[in-house]
């Protein structure tokens, strides 16, 4: 007489150091992507290459959505989970740097409308490769109170405020080249309508900054500060001259742009 046993197999144990091995091979693809998706999380924002890539959100989305879109034939060839989870990883980076885009914007033609707030403007004119008309133009369509022009002369500024002056809207000009160049010139234009204005110190940046305060009374104390670019030699240092306008304007107690 035969008898059959039937016997159940039992579930495959993985070792402790295959596990790790594991855990380790879906972590750093993830983790590769989340720095170089934001690097400031880690502190290499200053770093150079991490710099450069942060400014380019829309391209690297693109490029992340391009990976993953890729992954998705040997994703359904291999049928592999770590093939899915690296498309996977891929999505989720291009979705963090395109959602990025969309919460910053996208631009627009149109200009904001002047309102009752302080308007402040920026340009760079590139030492004068805009014209003052231009620039006076763009201050009076959009009702700018403060105007800060990097890389602008100061004969440049002078020149917009007369422009300004004779649309009715006056303008006060501060500011002064800190270099011989006009990429070290920082320029300031208050608007006469929020009071009289006096120079408050140029600090030194490397690349001009201004400051300018009230005659009398309260009101706002503002600043122009220009910073170095990101490249090679400057790139820790771009984000150093920022704080500099405010810590100038410290123990005011009035608000600091």
């Amino acid at each position: 007489m035969t008898t059959a046993v039937s016997t159940r197999p039992g579930r495959l144990r993985r070792s402790p150091g295959r596990a790790v091995l594991l855990g380790a091979a879906y972590l750093m693809p993830a983790a590769l992507a989340l720095v170089v998706t934001k690097p400031g999380w880690v502190g290499l924002s200053a770093t150079p290459g991490f710099l450069h890539l942060v400014s380019f959100p829309a391209l690297m989305g693109i490029g992340w959505l391009v990976y993953a879109v890729t992954m998705v034939p040997f994703v359904l060839l291999t049928r592999q989970r770590y093939v899915g989870w690296l498309a996977l990883v891929g999505l989720l980076a291009a979705a963090l740097n395109l959602g990025t885009v969309a919460l910053r914007g996208i631009g627009t033609d149109q200009l904001p409308a002047a309102g009752r707030a302080t308007t402040v403007l920026t340009l760079n004119t590139l030492g004068g490769a805009t014209s003052p008309r231009d620039v006076a133009d763009l201050v009076v369509r959009t009702g700018a109170d403060v105007v800060a022009l990097p890389e602008t002369p100061r004969p440049l500024a002078e020149q917009v405020a007369a422009t300004t002056a004779r649309r009715d809207r006056p303008m006060q000009v501060f500011g002064g080249a800190q270099s011989p160049f006009s990429v070290g010139a920082t320029s300031l234009l208050v608007a006469e309508s929020l009071g009289r204005y006096r120079p408050a110190g140029q600090p030194q940046t490397g690349l001009g900054a201004v400051v300018a305060a009230p005659v009398r009374g309260d009101g706002l104390v503002v600043a122009a500060v220009h910073s170095p670019p990101p490249r090679s030699g400057s790139a820790r240092t771009a984000g150093t001259p920022a704080p500099t306008a405010p810590s100038t304007c410290a123990g005011t107690g009035v608000p600091t742009w």
